[in-house]
């Protein structure tokens, strides 16, 4: 088996049958390597294997072009941007674990690859670049929607900060509902003195 589709299949389909040994490889270095994964907050350990199982399966079948009829390459890696930004989980700390793990899916084909025939080993190159092209569309997919989900999280607490403020003006700090949750937007504490300073804007301005 020279032709390299059937490779990278043959070398897919090896990976997913050991997917769990993967994981926990990949799950101890990205913690290894970051203190915010490592301490389980906020990205939980079970949801950290969770979500590399679900992404390792993903991109191994787009690697050996497996066929997946649930689910689509780019729309998995749209979740997982989605759901690290309404975390708060800093995209720098998510894309350098994404690294890691196409470091860790690297070795562990390379460590396949030693044992074929020196023909199919002269592909290593290719098998390498096209690794790693998995790895950078997974990854770019997934900052795509972080960065549209952070907008728009971003305009809803801007939004409900300025209804909030309002609501204040309009003389609803009385109501505790309200005042709480003023406070908690703003970032003040509920009970101090303040000094509200109103500036009129001319309307030709």
């Amino acid at each position: 088996m020279n032709d390299e589709p059937a490779l990278r299949r043959e070398l897919a389909l090896t990976l997913l049958g050991d997917l769990d040994n993967l994981i926990e490889r990949l799950a101890d270095d990205i913690c290894a390597h970051s203190s915010r994964y490592a301490s389980g907050t906020p990205v939980t350990h079970e949801d950290l294997h969770r979500t590399l199982r679900g992404n390792m399966e993903i991109a191994l079948r787009e690697f050996g072009r497996i066929p997946d009829g649930e689910r689509l390459f780019e729309a998995v890696a749209a979740e997982n941007g989605r759901l690290r930004a309404e975390q708060d989980m800093p995209l720098a700390t998510v894309l350098q674990a994404y690294r890691r793990g196409g470091r860790v899916l690297w070795q562990a084909m390379a460590d396949w690859m030693r044992d074929r025939s020196p023909a199919q080993q002269h592909m290593v190159g290719d098998m390498a670049g096209a690794v790693w092209e998995t790895i950078d569309r997974f990854s770019s997919a997934m900052a795509d929607a972080y960065r549209l989900r952070m907008l728009e999280l971003q305009h809803r607490e801007a939004s409900r900060r300025g209804a909030l403020f309002e609501a204040l003006l309009d003389g609803r700090a009385g109501d505790p509902a309200v005042a709480g949750a003023a406070a908690t937007a703003l970032g003040v504490p509920r009970q101090d003195r303040y000094a509200v300073v109103v500036i009129a804007q001319d309307a030709h301005d």
